[in-house]
């Protein structure tokens, strides 16, 4: 008993067939990229403010930000090997 499978590879796009399966891939995914950051600009462009960033709150933070004490530490060596070679011991 055979199993008909004369519609399995059917592509929606007849022309699309005739594009190599590379190109096909680059495409989609070029088409995905293309829609999430369609999505995302919108996102950054409609999107509402949370109610927490009110003008109220914005200068109570600054407020809490100045009234932090400030303290300076020793200076810190971004690359303590580079002068452990210099070093004469």
């Amino acid at each position: 008993m055979a199993v008909d499978r004369s519609g399995t590879n059917r592509l929606p796009w007849p022309s699309l067939a005739r594009v190599s399966p590379n190109v096909q891939v680059a495409g989609g995914v070029a088409a995905i990229m293309g829609a999430a950051a369609i999505l995302w600009q919108y996102r950054r462009q409609v999107g509402t403010v949370p109610s927490t960033r009110t003008d109220e709150w914005r200068a109570a933070r600054a407020k809490m930000d100045m009234a932090k004490e400030r303290v300076a530490g020793e200076p810190v060596e971004v690359n303590p090997i580079r002068h452990a070679s210099a070093k004469k011991l």
